[in-house]
């Protein structure tokens, strides 16, 4: 497994970093879309192969080869946000791109099973392309969150929670460590014991997707308004 915050940790959260501003830079700058929706191509069909890969007879198990991570997930909604540009899509991955992914980088959870250099690869090309997605869509294409992204990513995040404890239940696995804390240190490891730290984690995620991520740019979009009604030009968006 992974050290957290060693040496080849320090170089994948730099490279994310990088990574990330090239690509934001890039759009704001004049990317076509038509080359954004070619990048959503490519993460559809790399994701795809990977959760394959996972389930080769020679490397599955049922306790953590099915692709119900939410990471798992969000690979899809990431793709489909940057193929569509429709809220539906755009809504989940920047909520889960922003938080949830993000845990993943601070406290990576990666275990080394067959092929360390592809494995060590193919999570860091998927994290950062579920964190860049959102980045790019929002502060370089000009899309902006409304409450109504809220309510579409509740709607998904709810189906998530009810499909994945189903399958733990039935087959004794941990998908989304909804049933246990994973094994490494985490930040879940400071909200408690189970159940409690998925209610605490639910609860801080409300105030977090609400209060910074959602209200915030409701008051943006509601001053362009009042400056529009007053006759002021408002800011057009970044594309």
């Amino acid at each position: 497994m992974m050290q957290h915050y060693s040496a080849e940790h320090w170089a994948a959260l730099t490279t994310t970093v990088v990574v990330t501003a090239v690509l934001l830079t890039y759009v704001r700058r004049g990317g076509r879309e038509r080359q954004v929706t070619a990048a959503g191509w490519v993460l559809l069909l790399v994701s795809s192969a990977w959760a394959l890969w996972d389930m080769h007879p020679a490397l599955f198990d049922v306790q953590r080869s099915l692709p119900l991570q939410l990471s798992d997930l969000a690979r899809l909604t990431a793709s489909l946000a940057l193929i569509t540009r429709h809220r539906i899509f755009i809504a989940p991955t920047y909520y889960w791109g922003l938080t949830l992914n993000t845990q993943s980088i601070l406290t990576p959870d990666l275990g080394y099973f067959i092929h360390p250099p592809l494995e060590f690869t193919m999570y860091w090309f998927l994290h950062i392309a579920v964190l860049a997605a959102p980045i790019v869509i929002v502060w370089g294409m000009g899309h902006r969150p409304r409450w109504s992204w809220l309510r579409v990513t509740a709607g998904w995040s709810a189906g998530w929670i009810g499909v994945t404890m189903l399958v733990n239940a039935v087959t004794g696995s941990n998908y989304g460590y909804l049933n246990g804390l994973p094994p490494g240190p985490s930040l879940l490891d400071h909200l408690g014991p189970w159940p409690w730290y998925l209610v605490t984690g639910l609860g801080l995620l409300g105030v977090v997707w609400a209060g910074v991520m959602t209200w915030p740019w409701e008051r943006l979009s509601r001053a362009d308004t009042s400056g529009t009604r007053r006759g002021c030009v408002p800011p057009s968006p970044a594309r």
